[in-house]
């Protein structure tokens, strides 16, 4: 992760050697996608699905899970 940016789990700040932390829910630098914690899981695994399989495919995902009633 060195000069990318990056967010972990509170209190691990230290061990990301030569990254930038961020502290958001979920970030991503090139193809590296790193979550703060468990919390992050949904925000983390849609930021996957939209790396892989585009913007379109993960909002129709969040949204077949219902996902956008609860997370306002």
């Amino acid at each position: 992760l060195k000069g990318l940016k990056a967010t972990c789990y509170p209190g691990f700040e230290e061990n990301l050697e030569g990254a930038s932390y961020t502290g958001n829910l979920v970030e991503e630098d090139g193809l590296f996608i790193t979550g703060k914690g468990p919390a992050a899981v949904f925000e983390f695994g849609y930021a996957i699905v939209a790396k892989l399989a585009g913007k379109d495919k993960a909002e129709a995902v969040r949204n077949g899970m219902l996902y956008n009633e609860v997370a306002r």
